[in-house]
């Protein structure tokens, strides 16, 4: 690859090993955050230190109602209105919401795009600091000093503030999201983390469709449906909203760039990669280069369909068609790799978060590269004879 790689460093891009089942458990020795999102340390020994930890919200399951709607704006409008009532003060009520409404950590709000802010947060999680506490007394006039990991993020390095800001939920009634950050600012602890952590003892959660419609959403925040009462607002809304939840829409232009930036990152990295990740990568790129074939391909079999089906709409300009996955999948060739699989793995290695940045910056760099090369032209203009 050209010398732009060689400017970037191994260490922010280069994904961590990887084992597949056949090779071992499956994310077997990785730290695991707490269900609830209350403890993130990896040490249960600053968990007791802080008092941090879940012990105080374990008692036995209690009837909760899940009220929920289709944005962040209604569900503090229900908030706003149920403080009017008599409830608010007699029932433990929880808002919770996305990390980009929540955030208060200015350096991660400025990445604008609400999957960056996500993987950002949870990067910092996985960035433990090694900070030293205070010196404690061993007896005898001995004294030591202990090493303990916090949390990369600032907000959530002092595991005592999250207890005072639930503490403080508790007393303050119904909060919205607009309330929760103004407290969280006001306290410097995180507050989406927070809220997280007070569902157990909630009798109202107030969340949005997104968190309750997706399974994996539930489990990371514990929800538990069963036996619990659900309300939906607006449910009319329901379809649109798993519509626009899990369908995708992938354009050529898009298939084109994932495709170059994984190439370009498994030839910068391909040496130290570990056998695990250097075989899954392969595979996507693999799997890019035939879902491209659907775009640029050019056989009877996709153009018979594409007239097909365009002259039984009516339309003109624009053909589409539709197959079935087996079909799909068999027609590309790539019926023999286990998407489910793959998919395990983008979700677990964060590999793409890895390629994209990676690609980011080599795209910058080449523009800087680029707009130096004109300016230097510009200054000294080649003579011509």
């Amino acid at each position: 690859m050209s010398n732009d790689a060689v400017e970037l460093s191994d260490e922010d891009f280069l994904v961590e090993d990887y084992e597949s089942e056949e090779e071992g458990n499956l994310g077997g020795g990785k730290s695991k955050r707490k269900v609830a999102g209350v403890s993130l340390s990896s040490s249960s020994e600053e968990d007791e230190e802080d008092g941090s930890g879940d012990d105080e919200y374990e008692e036995d399951k209690k009837l909760q109602v899940y009220f929920c709607s289709r944005t962040h704006s209604q569900l503090s409008q229900f908030i706003k209105e149920l403080k009017k009532t008599v409830f608010a003060n007699e029932m433990k009520v929880v808002c919770l919401g996305s990390r980009r409404n929540f955030c208060i950590n200015e350096d991660v709000l400025k990445l604008g795009n609400s999957t960056r802010i996500n993987e950002r947060c949870l990067e910092l999680q996985r960035n433990k600091n090694k900070e030293v506490s205070k010196i404690k007394n061993v007896g005898a006039g001995g004294r030591i000093r202990r090493n303990k990991a916090s949390c990369g993020c600032p907000m959530l390095r002092k595991h005592k503030l999250q207890k005072e800001f639930r503490s403080m939920m508790s007393q303050q009634g119904a909060l919205d999201i607009e309330d929760l950050v103004h407290l969280g600012k006001s306290m410097r602890t995180c507050p989406y983390y927070g809220s997280r952590s007070m569902v157990p003892v909630a009798d109202l959660v107030v969340l949005p469709y997104q968190s309750l419609l997706s399974k994996a959403s539930r489990e990371s925040l514990g929800l538990n449906l069963k036996n619990n009462i659900v309300i939906i607002d607006e449910a009319h809304n329901l379809a649109d909203s798993l519509i626009s939840m899990y369908d995708s829409r992938i354009t050529l232009s898009q298939l084109e760039d994932v495709h170059s930036h994984i190439e370009k990152y498994f030839e910068r990295f391909c040496n130290v990669l570990g056998p695990g990740n250097r075989r899954y990568i392969q595979t996507l790129m693999v799997l890019t280069r035939a879902f491209r074939q659907v775009f640029l391909k050019d056989d009877r079999s996709y153009g018979d369909s594409c007239r097909d089906t365009e002259k039984a709409s009516g339309a003109s300009g624009t053909s589409t068609s539709s197959m079935a996955i087996n079909d799909f999948l068999f027609s590309l060739n790539v019926d023999n790799i286990n998407l489910v699989k793959l998919l395990q793995y983008i979700k677990e290695s964060n590999i793409m978060h890895k390629v994209s940045g990676y690609g980011d910056k080599v795209a910058s760099f080449q523009k800087n590269w680029h707009l130096m090369a004109v300016k230097t032209e510009a200054l000294c203009p080649v003579s011509k004879h």
